[in-house]
């Protein structure tokens, strides 16, 4: 409601992502309990949240109130692109983790609801570290996606990844330290954190160096090392999917393909019939906002040749067939969101992160029961 916010801190991006299409869907109802100076009673929110809320808003003037909910009317009716900044004129920017699976919701965010302010991913961090960041992002200086790598957080090793993208065998050896890493090469993050009794994680999380902030490398990250698509030697990680899309995006204009996973085909049927005959393509499930054709499939598969050197050998070659979309209803990745979390009480929503590319039987298996879910 504070017309003066200055930036809106997501923690991972998807939740600033999830922020703005809650306003889109829901903001009669929001100006309405604004107006009101209380949350609806049926809003399922704990008590304690409530208290806070309605403590809030009753705390503001029903005359401010109302005046800033003519204002808010006046922003919803003419449209959600770029609503960032005319609710809020003095937003300097989103801040929030934004690479990797994050990657799609800030594109999605930058073409739709902050269109021109910069997306910043804070910070490189990880449960293992105890809370801590292993780097930082400094904005202004290096690009908003990119990171400085913090050298007093934990101890850092770094394992080479050779030219074909293959880190250099299972094991944990010829790591190289901050000060021996080069500009242009890759390296896979291996962490030990004195927060958690001196344990050392390989995180399989693959960066690229490219450049240095004084004497510290500053890291682009490439993409995990476990979520790679290799069933023919292609080596496509998520970046190359998201990439793809990105691209695709850019050319339709009226579609925003909002979330997605991947599956090999053959994989994907083994799981449900134990049937691998056919050929070898990846499946792609989209939520998008439109209905997307096979001219739509076309493009992606066009546009992941050309991100990727591998992929597109192998399509030349005859080994892969082209992409296949698999559209699924809205809500579906909400709902597949909501069943991995029931399953592991020790995650929790704000530090949900989508997987891209699916090996996992029971997480493969239960997109079939989600869309069955959905569909009755």
């Amino acid at each position: 409601m504070d017309k003066n916010v200055v930036v809106i801190n997501g923690g991972f991006i998807s939740n600033a992502y999830d922020f703005f299409v809650v306003i889109e869907q829901k903001w009669n109802s929001i100006i309405y309990d604004i107006a009101k100076g209380e949350l609806n009673s049926r809003l399922e929110v704990s008590d304690e949240m409530r208290s806070n809320l309605n403590g809030y808003l009753q705390g503001v003037s029903r005359e401010y109130r109302l005046k800033r909910v003519a204002e808010c009317k006046e922003e919803f009716d003419k449209g959600f692109i770029g609503i960032a900044t005319r609710l809020w004129p003095y937003l300097n920017g989103i801040v929030g983790i934004s690479t990797g699976a994050m990657k799609i919701y800030a594109i999605n965010l930058g073409k739709r609801y902050t269109k021109g302010l910069p997306i910043v991913s804070s910070a490189y961090g990880a449960s293992e570290l105890g809370g801590l960041f292993m780097a930082f992002s400094v904005p202004g200086i290096i690009p908003n996606d990119q990171y400085v790598a913090h050298p007093d957080s934990a101890f850092l090793e770094f394992i080479p990844v050779d030219g074909k993208d293959n880190p250099m065998g299972d094991d944990i050896v010829g790591t190289k330290f901050l000060d021996q890493l080069e500009v242009g090469c890759k390296y896979e993050v291996v962490i030990t954190s004195r927060m958690t009794g001196l344990v050392r994680y390989r995180m399989f999380d693959v960066f690229r160096v490219t450049g240095f902030y004084n004497q510290l490398p500053i890291l682009d990250y490439c993409y995990r090392d476990n979520q790679l698509l290799n069933e023919s030697g292609e080596m496509v990680n998520e970046d190359d999917i998201v990439t793809a899309l990105s691209d695709s995006m850019n050319v339709w204009e009226d579609c925003q393909v909002r979330d997605y996973i991947v599956v090999q085909n053959k994989l994907f049927v083994s799981i449900l019939r134990g049937d691998t005959d056919g050929p070898y393509y990846y499946l792609l499930f989209i939520e998008a906002n439109r209905l997307l054709t096979d001219d739509d499939a076309a493009l992606i598969d066009n546009n992941l040749m050309n991100v990727s050197l591998g992929y597109r050998n192998c399509r030349r070659a005859g080994t892969i067939d082209k992409v296949e979309i698999r559209q699924v209803p809205t809500g579906f990745f909400n709902c597949y969101k909501d069943r991995i979390l029931q399953a592991n009480t020790l995650s929790f929503s704000g530090q949900f992160k989508m997987p891209r590319i699916l090996a996992n039987p029971d997480r493969i298996s239960l997109i079939v029961d989600v869309l069955n879910s959905l569909t009755k």
